[in-house]
């Protein structure tokens, strides 16, 4: 599987101990998470 750059975001500013569980829970709400990196 690959990423499509159009479908990618890129988000700042998140706290040093964000884990990949809470981005995905905070942006699963706005469609299917497919990456964290």
């Amino acid at each position: 599987m690959t990423i499509d750059d159009d479908n990618s975001i890129y988000v700042g500013g998140l706290p040093y101990d964000a884990t990949e569980e809470s981005v995905r829970r905070a942006f699963d709400l706005y469609g299917a998470v497919v990456a964290v990196k």
